[in-house]
């Protein structure tokens, strides 16, 4: 789990769940984020959805900040 006072704008964060997690801003004491999904064609680009939680609540949901590229075959 990651320390929610650590948590940076522009970081992303590899979820337990396996899902990239980019931070966006932070607003009304809440974390503005997107997540990326895996594209629905190979040749697409990645696609990424916005959410919103509490800064507590995503640090528990999240296992240690990756690039923002990060796929699972490169461990990084």
């Amino acid at each position: 789990m990651i320390d929610h006072e650590s948590l940076e704008v522009g970081q992303c964060y590899l979820t337990r769940s396996g899902q990239v997690r980019r931070i966006r801003a932070f607003h009304d004491g809440r974390v503005q984020f997107e997540v990326r999904s895996k594209p629905p064609r190979p040749s697409s680009s990645w696609v990424w959805r916005p959410g919103i939680l509490d800064p507590s609540t995503f640090a528990a949901m999240v296992e240690r900040p990756v690039p923002c590229d990060w796929i699972p075959e490169s461990g990084g």
